[in-house]
């Protein structure tokens, strides 16, 4: 049976990234910290070579995958698939802001986490489904090993869809900034190699 590679990747850091705040589809840059991960990364790459390189539309995933590239030798196809789920009002909002602010919708969230539409935006069940058709679309074609920069949520739902966990778990998964997660994939089932492997942790 076929056996592929499948690195995910988190973006570089941003002024955002400590702040402990609900953001999808703001669209921050990365911070002077983050284009050093960047440039960490695609050092780190120069040594794992790979054949595809995708990334979310986001500027701190097209501006990671950009230096990534350059390590790689490949230019990075841009995928809405692989964008963070939409906070909608919830947007640059920390977790107590919303419970005290939307009290009735985070009970709501609870009862039906992956149906519950955040005010504004889009449900969990949403972003799984980009996840589930932007494997099964990568999984159709030979390349292997594909790498894949994206977003904390984007690859916690993948974690989940590929050790075969119920997708509500996908929280359960903090991928850190320039965090890398890799998975042999074996008949569309994943073996995780690696969590949050990175040279970069200033």
């Amino acid at each position: 049976m076929e056996k592929k590679q499948l690195i995910l990747v988190r973006h570089g850091t941003t002024d955002f990234s400590d702040r402990r705040l609900m953001i999808g589809r703001s669209d921050p840059e990365l911070n002077e910290k983050g284009r050093r991960d960047a440039e960490n990364l695609a050092s780190l790459f120069r040594h794992r070579p790979a054949q595809r390189l995708y990334c979310s539309p986001k500027t701190r995933c097209r501006q990671s995958a950009d230096v990534i590239g350059t390590g790689l030798g490949l230019t990075a196809e841009v995928d809405d698939n692989l964008r963070e789920v939409d906070f909608g009002d919830w947007e640059n909002k920390s977790f107590n802001e919303i419970q005290r602010q939307y009290p009735d919708a985070v009970d709501r969230w609870v009862e039906d986490f992956m149906g519950f539409r955040f005010p504004g935006g889009e449900s969990t069940g949403e972003l799984h489904g980009r996840v589930v058709d932007f494997l099964d679309k990568i999984f159709a074609k030979p390349s292997s090993p594909v790498v894949c920069i994206t977003h904390g949520g984007v690859i916690g739902t993948m974690i989940c869809r590929l050790l075969n966990l119920s997708p509500e778990s996908y929280l359960a998964f903090k991928v850190l900034p320039a965090g890398i997660v890799t998975f042999e994939i074996i008949g569309g089932t994943g073996v995780l190699v690696e969590l949050n492997n990175s040279i970069s942790r200033e």
